[in-house]
């Protein structure tokens, strides 16, 4: 990829989309976990795709940038997640009707529940020491959205000739212009 390919906000952004789809696969496994006492085996491949989306989007900083190189060969994230989806092959005898028959199968391996959480609770710290985050709002909720959220969405997603063509509205629903045209309309 060469410099002018590169887009540091938009890479920043599908960084903090995977953090953002980290923390909802960790937290539906938690939650399943602790409602259940286990976790269904979508759950658990979820949360490890997010860690391998994680992983992949990390990796080009966590583990050349010197706050958290060490940390990244330390806890050997490369191998560990490497092991994600590798098909392990099994063999065994077994005796049917007096034949002893040899039976090879092939599984795929997946992490342990544990592992992911260590690892997606690593991805978080250092995520959060290179200045990476899951977006959040600082306002408060509101149920009632506006055009300026929409606006302010738009604007976001790098929609920007959409969020200038919406109308200008004042919180009485009507066009700021519409102000000048009361003033005009008084002159006459």
């Amino acid at each position: 990829m060469s410099d002018e390919e590169y887009n540091p906000i938009a890479y920043s952004r599908t960084l903090n989309e995977a953090i953002q789809r980290m923390h909802r696969a960790r937290s539906l496994f938690l939650r399943q976990r602790i409602k259940e006492g286990g976790v269904s085996h979508d759950t658990l491949t979820d949360f490890e795709e997010a860690i391998v989306t994680m992983y992949y989007e990390l990796r080009p900083h966590a583990a050349t940038d010197k706050r958290t190189k060490e940390e990244w060969e330390n806890h050997q994230i490369d191998r560990t997640v490497q092991q994600c989806g590798q098909l392990v092959e099994q063999s065994g005898e077994f005796t049917g009707g007096g034949i002893v028959q040899q039976k090879r199968e092939s599984t795929v391996n997946h992490l342990d529940g544990a592992i992911l959480l260590r690892l997606s609770r690593v991805f978080d710290e250092m995520s959060h020491e290179l200045g990476f985050g899951a977006p959040t709002s600082s306002e408060p909720h509101e149920d009632n959205p506006g055009l300026g959220d929409l606006r302010g969405l738009l604007i976001d997603r790098g929609q920007t000739e959409a969020a200038e063509q919406l109308p200008n509205l004042r919180g009485d629903g009507r066009e700021e212009d519409e102000d000048a045209n009361d003033l005009e309309d008084g002159d006459s």
